[in-house]
């Protein structure tokens, strides 16, 4: 069974390696548009954090 998730992943990277340039800069425009830093307030509601 194993051998053959391997052998599914490996086709699924040769198929999708044309596509790796598009791939990167759609990460690289989500990344872009994250905040650096995220946080958010601690509050306390009913008890919980």
């Amino acid at each position: 069974m194993l051998d053959y998730l391997h052998a599914e992943n490996n086709y699924g990277k040769q198929i999708m390696t044309t596509q790796q340039p598009l791939q990167n800069r759609i990460l690289k425009e989500i990344v872009d548009r994250l905040p650096l830093q995220d946080h958010s307030v601690i509050y306390v509601h009913n008890g919980y954090r």
